[in-house]
């Protein structure tokens, strides 16, 4: 989990709305938002109906925003919708990877 500041955290809360920000095109959502409503307690909360986690937007995203705060990089996802970022991005790429491992395999 990125490790944003509690006040990055509430500002970037406050621009949500406590709506879901994802917008990314492989999720295919309804008028290109997600929009899902979130429940301010439930940060991390796995399984729970309005579950979110604070992510930090994509590369491309960061750099067109540099030298703003940091609020500004970090978008607020709904849990579904995290949970498919996480496993798109390069770390989840390289974890499935890792798992797979076959290299070294006994025949």
């Amino acid at each position: 989990m990125p490790d944003f500041s509690e006040d990055t955290i509430r500002l970037a809360w406050e621009r949500s709305g406590g709506k879901c920000e994802c917008a990314r095109s492989l999720h295919e959502h309804t008028n290109g938002k997600c929009h899902r409503p979130l429940s301010k307690d439930k940060r991390s909360k796995a399984g729970e109906p309005g579950a979110w986690e604070a992510r930090r937007k994509g590369v491309i995203a960061c750099i067109k925003v540099t030298g703003m705060d940091d609020w500004h990089k970090c978008e607020i996802l709904c849990w579904d919708c995290f949970t498919k970022a996480h496993e798109k991005s390069f770390h989840g790429k390289i974890a499935k990877f890792v798992r797979w491992r076959p290299f070294g395999k006994k025949k």
